[in-house]
């Protein structure tokens, strides 16, 4: 038979960060690295827009209809997605460098 013991929380240790591991300073630092890559910087920020230029203001997209709306319309929402989701998968990709190296350790 196995016996399962809970413990009840006890005071919080005085070098424990508050707020589960949220620091205000590191929310400031974070932006800051992030544009700090180009690469980072130019895929998520740069591209979309100049791709729906190229793509979404076309004089025959503005006129052309779908059912919800138009072509161009779709190809700016297509745009945010595509800069949205770089920007994700680009910050995850960084944790897991992160994670790697050694760092998440520290926080923990």
């Amino acid at each position: 038979m196995s016996t399962v013991t809970r413990t009840t929380a006890g005071p919080r240790p005085a070098d424990a960060p508050r707020g589960g591991g949220f620091s205000l300073t590191y929310l400031g630092l974070e932006p800051r690295r992030l544009l700090r890559n180009r690469r980072t910087v130019v895929f998520t920020l740069i591209m979309p827009p100049v791709f729906f230029l190229i793509f979404g203001t076309s004089e025959r997209y503005r006129t052309e209809r779908l059912p919800h709306g138009n072509v161009t319309a779709y190809v700016m929402v297509s745009m945010a997605v595509y800069g949205a989701m770089l920007a994700t998968t680009s910050g995850g990709a960084m944790v897991s460098v992160e994670r790697a190296q050694g760092w998440s350790r520290r926080c923990g």
